[in-house]
């Protein structure tokens, strides 16, 4: 995931892998959803390797949006808040979704949405890497 980060930037990087969970997501679902082993090892392992190249991408692309002064601060601050506003509350969310749409593939629907905010949110907001000069300049 690193490497295809530095390759090809971090905004392409995160476009391609939002992109890849909501093309996929719904299919891995289904897959798991299927009753087949073969199917739910073969979705699993889709969705732990996009996962992968996600931890590669977001560890580099979080550190370049806070100068070093305040960067523990923004990270620790900027990751809790979501977790707590996303991660805390999607078990009660995907349960309701669940209940209401009487279908064992909210979850996905869920990850599909948030994915999608995830593709807009780095294409109209997220600027392009600091060239290696500038960020060695910044630290």
């Amino acid at each position: 995931g690193g490497y295809l980060c530095d390759r090809l930037g971090r905004k392409q990087s995160f476009l391609i892998l939002s992109g890849a969970v909501s093309s996929l997501i719904i299919g891995c679902f289904y897959f798991l959803n299927y009753g087949s082993l073969m199917m739910v090892l073969i979705a699993m392992g889709i969705l732990t390797i996009v996962s992968s190249f996600e931890q590669g991408t977001t560890s580099a692309t979080v550190v370049e949006q806070f100068p070093a002064a305040v960067r523990y601060s923004g990270i620790a601050f900027s990751y809790n808040l979501t977790q707590a506003l996303l991660g805390g509350t999607a078990p009660v969310v995907i349960t309701l979704l669940m209940m209401y749409f009487q279908t064992n593939m909210a979850p996905a629907y869920y990850l599909f949405v948030i994915a999608s905010i995830t593709f807009l949110s780095v294409l109209f907001f997220l600027p392009k890497g600091l060239e290696k000069k500038e960020a060695e300049e910044l630290n």
